[in-house]
């Protein structure tokens, strides 16, 4: 989620998440503010990462791979999009009211 929402920013939201799901769920926050700054409170409301904006494909990778698995680094060819890691199961809800923004995280979703 986004840290900065119309009505709520993303801590707020987290702890009314947190509140009603489990400890195991990841709740992931975005924000182009400083994201070592959100940190501690980040934390106490649930969150398990908060990441900067952009978000690139990299760093999205390497968030669902801590995550959900492990790859060493000499496994992961630069030019090769079919790293043979697979995410089957791993589900992620994503939510974005631009559809250009819509458009670019659903591609690197995929």
């Amino acid at each position: 989620m986004d840290y900065k929402m119309p009505k709520e920013n993303g801590i707020e939201v987290a702890k009314k998440i947190r509140a009603k799901c489990a400890d195991s769920l990841p709740i992931i926050m975005l924000t182009a503010y400083e994201a070592d700054a959100l940190n501690d409170k980040a934390k106490e409301s649930g969150i398990k990462v908060v990441i900067g904006k952009p978000l690139f494909e990299s760093t999205l990778f390497d968030l669902l791979v801590t995550m959900y698995g492990s790859v060493e680094k000499e496994d992961v060819k630069e030019t090769a999009p079919d790293t043979g890691y697979s995410f089957d199961g791993v589900k992620v809800l994503l939510a974005e009211d631009n559809d250009m923004n819509l458009e670019i995280a659903m591609n690197m979703l995929q």
